[in-house]
C-alpha cells in the first residue's frame, strides 16, 4: 500500500498540535510529532521530486527541512513559555 500523507498537510497538522497544546503533557506529545515530522524527512524529499505538489517552507522552491524544523520548534518553544 503506498499511501502517503502529503508533507504540506503534515507540517500544518503539527502546528496546529502544538497550538492546542494546553498542558505540559501535550508539550511532550507535540515534541514527539516533531520528532516524527523530523524522520520522514528522506520520504518528504522524495515526495516532492515526485509528485507535483509544492513545498510551502521552500528555498528558492526547494523544500527546506531546516527552516520547517525551526518553526515548529520555535512555535513549541513559545507556547511553552506560555504555559509555565
Amino acid at each position: 500500500m503506498d499511501f502517503l500523507i502529503n508533507p504540506n498537510t503534515h507540517f500544518i497538522k503539527t502546528l496546529f498540535i502544538i497550538e492546542s497544546c494546553n498542558t505540559m503533557g501535550h508539550i511532550h506529545v507535540a515534541e514527539k510529532c516533531i520528532d516524527v515530522y523530523d524522520s520522514h524527512y528522506p520520504l518528504y524529499i522524495s515526495t516532492y521530486k515526485k509528485k507535483t505538489i509544492k513545498p510551502i517552507i521552500s528555498n528558492n522552491g526547494v523544500y527546506d527541512h531546516e527552516t520547517a524544523m525551526w518553526l515548529l520548534k520555535k512555535k513549541l518553544k513559545l507556547k511553552r513559555t506560555i504555559l509555565k
